[in-house]
C-alpha cells in the first residue's frame, strides 16, 4: 500500500537547529543535530552551499523531520553531487522558507541533483529546482 502525507510548510516545530551556508555534511547521531526528533525543524541558512549531505536523520511516521531554507539557498555549481540524503528515514526537504517557488536551486553538479540512497525511506522533497546537473536530476534508491 502506497501513503501519501501532508505536512504544513512554512511551520517551525518545537526544536529547530540553523546550519550555516559553511556547513555542507550534517549527521543526525552528533551534536547538534542529535536533538532533533520527529516534528523538528532543520533550517539551512540563506546562502550558497556547495552541497548538503544528510545522513542518519530519523523523524517518525506522524512527524518528519523537516529541512528547510532560510530564504533562498544556492546548492552545487561544479560539485559531485548538489545533495544526498543517506540513512535517513521521514524527512520532508522543503523549500517553503521563502515566498519564492522554489527556495532551493540545485544546479550545475557534476553528478546527480539530488540522490537519497543508504535504506533511506519516507523522504518528501518539495519546492526545488534541479537545473544543468551532470547525471541525473532525482535519483532514489534504497542501495
Amino acid at each position: 500500500m502506497l501513503l501519501f502525507a501532508m505536512f504544513p510548510a512554512n511551520i517551525i516545530y518545537a526544536t529547530h537547529v540553523i546550519v550555516s551556508p559553511g556547513t555542507c555534511y550534517l549527521v543526525g547521531t552528533s551534536a547538534p543535530y542529535n536533538t532533533l526528533h520527529g516534528g523538528d525543524t532543520l533550517i539551512m541558512a540563506s546562502g550558497n552551499k556547495a552541497y548538503i549531505y544528510l545522513m542518519n536523520f530519523t523523524g517518525n511516521s506522524t512527524a518528519p523531520i523537516v529541512v528547510i531554507n532560510q530564504e533562498y539557498t544556492t546548492i552545487g555549481r561544479n560539485c559531485t553531487y548538489g545533495t544526498k540524503i543517506g540513512g535517513c528515514r521521514y524527512i520532508k526537504f522543503t523549500g517553503t522558507g521563502t515566498s519564492a517557488t522554489y527556495g532551493f536551486q540545485v544546479l550545475q553538479t557534476n553528478g546527480d541533483g539530488i540522490s537519497i540512497g543508504d535504506l533511506s525511506s519516507d523522504i518528501e522533497v518539495n519546492h526545488i529546482s534541479i537545473d544543468s546537473c551532470g547525471i541525473r536530476g532525482i535519483v532514489a534508491g534504497g542501495w
